[in-house]
């Protein structure tokens, strides 16, 4: 076991929840950079050396396996280290002991630098991103074309003094259709530039009303995009940008599945799953969830291609149309924000994908809105 530690370069941590008391074997300590005298003896020390930004979402992860909602605890964060710098590190662990009342006692887990992981994973997310800007320039060029020629027209009417055409109303031509083209110019610079890394509480219902806006006036007319929200309001914690490219990534393979047409659907509500409901969908556990939809009435995905859809460069695309990393980044953003994806479909009866993550209680939605704003003055002092 040993061997097998040392060779995949995983620490052991060992946490005494009854005493507060944490230590970590010598793996653990090489990958702080620190001597035992060091490192974090208690959950607070602990939990102060993680980076602002990560806290709360560590906190919740950690608390819901505490209380047996969920069975293991997995958490990606980064971690001051003895070196002065944050890394970035996945942590694994379980209640190893509880009491007669059922009060967890004791966690026992592993933790391994993902550093280069993540940086990987950044690239390939900026090299995805521009891919789907790619895909939606073509819209984006008919559009702004579509938006500059009333501008130009009433211009022209303008210079020529035509009576007949009332200059206000031609003012108002001129502004409504520059406005146009400016919102839409802002929302494609937003998705390209996106700053990622920051965990905020997420409104699903205006992720989905963003990202349907973006994909109506750059997809084909033939393409019609409905969008259906809940009637509750229903929130993640998560990083929007990467949200956001999730449900772009989606809706690009649906609209590619529907090269003559259809309706594309996007939705967000809040599910609740039972322990029925939850064993049914590996990888969920019960309680609440957001769910965020993406159907299709497209030509459906035969069963053998279902089961290499999240394969790193498959794709049924011809060449030069894809590289076949936007569903497996997809998935990839997913299980980091704590989540799972669902596929149906069936060849000629379209594809239906749900993205399912932890809903972000009322409660919690309070104290993540405190973590946050700590998190921006913790981003603030260190300049």
């Amino acid at each position: 076991l040993a061997l097998a530690l040392d060779a995949s370069g995983l620490g052991t941590w060992d946490w005494r929840i009854d005493s507060d008391r944490i230590t970590f074997d010598a793996r653990g300590l090489a990958a702080l950079a620190m001597r035992a005298e060091d490192a974090p003896r208690t959950a607070d020390e602990w939990r102060e050396l993680v980076h602002p930004s990560d806290r709360a979402a560590l906190r919740r992860t950690l608390d819901d396996h505490v209380a047996g909602v969920t069975p293991l605890f997995e958490a990606e964060h980064r971690l001051l280290t003895g070196e002065g710098r944050y890394t970035w590190f996945l942590a694994r662990g379980k209640v190893v002991a509880r009491s007669e009342e059922g009060a967890a006692t004791r966690m026992a887990g592993t933790l391994v630098d993902i550093t280069e992981r993540k940086h990987m994973e950044a690239k390939a997310l900026r090299a995805q991103r521009l891919e789907s800007l790619g895909t939606i320039a073509g819209g984006i060029a008919h559009d702004l074309n579509n938006t500059l020629s009333p501008i130009l027209l009433a211009v022209d009417t303008l210079r020529d003094e035509r009576p007949e055409l009332a200059q206000e109303e031609l003012l108002t031509l001129v502004r409504g259709s520059a406005a146009r083209g400016a919102r839409l110019v802002q929302q494609v610079l937003h998705f390209a530039r996106g700053v990622s890394g920051i965990r905020a509480p997420v409104d699903a219902a205006q992720l989905a009303r963003d990202a349907t806006l973006l994909l109506r006036e750059t997809f084909p007319r033939a393409v019609q995009v409905v969008l259906e929200l809940p009637d509750a309001p229903c929130f993640v914690e998560g990083d929007v940008t990467l949200l956001q490219q999730v449900l772009v990534n989606l809706c690009v393979n649906a609209r590619d599945a529907m090269p003559s047409g259809g309706t594309l659907t996007v939705s967000a509500e809040g599910v609740h799953l039972d322990p029925s409901a939850a064993r049914a969908r590996p990888g969920l556990f019960p309680g609440e969830w957001v769910r965020l939809r993406v159907a299709d009435t497209g030509e459906g995905i035969s069963p053998e291609h279902q089961e290499l859809l999240f394969d790193p460069f498959f794709t049924t695309k011809e060449p030069g149309k894809g590289t076949g990393l936007g569903l497996p980044m997809v998935l990839t953003i997913v299980r980091s924000h704590g989540g799972f994806i669902t596929v149906e479909s069936a060849p000629g009866a379209g594809a239906v994908f749900d993205v399912y993550l932890p809903a972000l209680a009322a409660g919690s939605l309070t104290a993540a809105e405190g973590e946050l704003g700590e998190a921006s003055a913790g981003l603030t002092g260190t300049g």
